[in-house]
């Protein structure tokens, strides 16, 4: 069949051409047509495989962010309970699962599960950092308070705005 065109395809072409679509979409049918005729079924498919690959690991890697949040939250609210020892309540949990998640991926590289440890150590750090941030920002609020205590736990006991302060002394 190569680079013919055969009948059926010159008279739907026709008719796309004839039809009353903008300019734009009979443009990219004509482009979709050429791309098939030229790359075959094969390079459509490879792109459907490709972007479904894709949503696939999006998918995969979001679960897997989701899963390592929620772990660190339950052991750093297990920290907490009585039956811990006394030297693991001061670990921080969130920088320790991310040095391993992604010490373990470089050491275990040649596992299939390298990418998915690389995964949890990126949301392990990326949780510790933002954690940091928070209490920064907390403990240099800006003139009006713009950043101090919103939204970050353990910051809601910042003191009031001087500003404020003053203008309800007047």
């Amino acid at each position: 069949m190569g680079d013919e065109i055969t009948p059926i395809t010159a008279t739907t072409l026709a008719k796309v051409e004839s039809s009353n679509l903008p300019a734009a979409q009979k443009s990219s049918i004509r482009r979709l047509y050429e791309r098939v005729r030229h790359g075959g079924m094969a390079h459509a498919y490879g792109t459907v495989k490709s972007v479904a690959g894709a949503g696939v690991r999006a998918v995969k890697v979001g679960g897997e962010g989701l899963v390592t949040g929620g772990a660190i939250a339950g052991l750093e609210h297990a920290q907490g309970m009585s039956w811990v020892p006394n030297a693991l309540k001061k670990v921080p949990v969130a920088p320790v699962v991310g040095a391993v998640g992604l010490l373990g991926s470089v050491v275990l590289h040649a596992e299939e599960f390298s990418g998915d440890m690389a995964t949890v150590g990126a949301v392990g750090l990326g949780i510790y950092a933002r954690d940091q941030v928070g209490k920064f920002l907390a403990g240099h609020s800006s003139v009006h308070g713009e950043f101090a205590g919103e939204g970050y736990p353990n910051c809601d006991d910042i003191g009031e705005d001087p500003i404020v302060k003053k203008a309800r002394s007047l």
